[in-house]
């Protein structure tokens, strides 16, 4: 391999299964740097290299470029910790090109440089530095409580939603935000006045999206889901007519939410890619057989469970869950405090519960009051047991803690074991471990609001765009 430095910085080894042409010559028994006979490729140099903030988001860098011919290229970056991150490796043609260092916070310097592949032969710029710029004067930032990096999984960043100041009203103004495990916001997006409690990343992990609307708003002239790329390069707008409160998506994109018509109905509804329209279930009109008043179907989580094409409907009112077949709109079961369901263990009894899930191991997972314990907030495990009819609870978390959630809040298990807990009204994010022990935990304070949180390690792949 051929090794050519543009000017004080050493390039570190790229691993081969990285780079296609390299994996190729292998392959084919011919070494990048032969002992004799016919000469490497020429390194392909970089020149004019920039660094400047993005317009809209101050921690992003962009970094620009020209070079005179083809060769895969891509950026190293050393965010003042002196660990060395890639960006993807891409192919490039002549010309000026140009790539983002994502994932540095605000106001932090970043040394810079470009790396060029031209089938084993290697050139790296010299090293510029540029420094993102500060966050906006009224956004909500979080303070770093707890950190125990040894017990973490591999995400670096949290994604997530967060009023200004609306405390318990759903009023906004509300900011999307990705933030790294000291607490430090590296991405961000004022949404305005309206809410979203509900940002994820796409299912096919090209971008991020989110709902922006007013609650139970049934004309839905101002309800849709929005797309993007984390640089704003690629977006699209999904009208969500009558969207009531949350929204999930399946494989292909296509999107399932709760729509209210007015005081009296409230359904589970799907749109796919093309704009086709369908009502998958009516829970008002399902409900009837047990409970006359429609408010018992309102909402604040739908949920699409992948492994078993079903969606968790919880309702805030009613204090019941429901698992709804998406094909057939069929009622799977349902739990709570609504006649003709599963049983609940006696000391388990679902009050205001959010964000029902499934975990990895196929357990249902969802955060909870205490009835008639005020302040009390339980993270609750549950068995499906469908020859018993029952949810049998086998974990639970919150007793003796000091965390609550006057609404909102979700509890998620993680692939490493760990449980995200997420606190709503009570403004904080928390990683605990089974024993309980709390391994990471980031406060916005009490008179913010959180929406959805999700753990994530690769900020390049939510910036590809369809």
């Amino acid at each position: 391999m051929v090794v050519y430095h543009g000017g004080p910085s050493r390039t570190k080894g790229i691993e081969l299964a990285r780079k296609p042409a390299l994996l190729l010559l292998a392959l084919l028994g011919i070494t990048a740097c032969p002992q004799g006979g016919e000469e490497p490729p020429a390194p392909v140099e970089v020149r004019d290299v920039s660094v400047a903030v993005d317009a809209g988001v101050t921690t992003i860098l962009r970094v620009a470029w020209s070079q005179a011919d083809a060769a895969d290229g891509w950026l190293e970056f050393d965010l003042g910790d002196g660990e060395w991150r890639t960006s993807p490796v891409t192919a490039r043609g002549a010309g000026e090109h140009e790539e983002l260092v994502l994932g540095a916070p605000a106001e932090t310097d970043v040394q810079v440089r470009v790396v060029t592949d031209n089938l084993g032969s290697l050139y790296t710029s010299a090293i510029e530095i540029g420094r993102t710029g500060a966050l906006p004067e009224d956004m909500t930032e979080p303070v770093l409580d707890t950190w125990l990096p040894e017990q973490l999984g591999p995400e670096e960043f949290v994604l997530g939603s967060v009023d200004v100041d609306g405390g318990e009203e759903y009023v906004g103004p509300f900011w999307l935000f990705i933030a790294n495990r000291e607490g430090r916001v590296v991405w961000y997006r004022e949404i305005g006045p309206w809410v979203t409690l509900f940002p994820r990343p796409a299912r096919d992990r090209t971008h991020i999206a989110w709902e922006r609307h007013s609650l139970l708003d049934i004309t839905g002239e101002l309800s849709m889901l929005q797309r993007s790329t984390l640089d704003g390069r690629w977006a699209e707008e999904i009208p969500l007519p009558g969207l009531g409160w949350a929204w999930d998506e399946l494989d292909d994109g296509t999107v399932l939410y709760d729509r209210n018509r007015g005081d009296e109905t409230a359904t589970l509804e799907e749109i796919s890619p093309d704009g086709t329209t369908r009502t998958v279930w009516d829970c008002t009109a399902w409900i009837a057989q047990w409970a006359a008043d429609p408010d018992r179907c309102y909402t604040n989580a739908v949920n699409w469970s992948p492994d078993r094409d079903s969606v968790l409907w919880s309702t805030y009112w009613g204090d019941w869950i429901a698992e709804v077949d998406r094909a057939s709109g069929e009622v799977l079961w349902h739990a709570g405090e609504l006649d003709g369901g599963w049983t609940v263990d006696a000391g388990a009894i679902l009050d205001l519960q959010h964000y029902p899930n499934y975990s990895p191991d196929g357990t249902l997972v969802v955060s909870t009051h205490v009835p008639g314990e005020e302040g009390e907030q339980r993270a609750r495990e549950f068995v499906v047991d469908d020859s018993a009819q029952e949810l049998r609870e086998i974990w639970s978390y919150g007793e003796g803690v000091d965390g609550y959630a006057k609404y909102s809040g979700e509890a998620v298990r993680l692939v490493n074991g760990n449980t995200l807990i997420n606190y709503g009204t009570g403004g904080e994010i928390r990683e605990v471990d089974l024993d309980g022990t709390t391994v990471w935990s980031l406060k916005f304070g009490l008179d913010h609001t959180l929406g959805h949180t999700q753990l994530i390690d690769d900020l390049y792949e939510l910036n590809r765009g369809r």
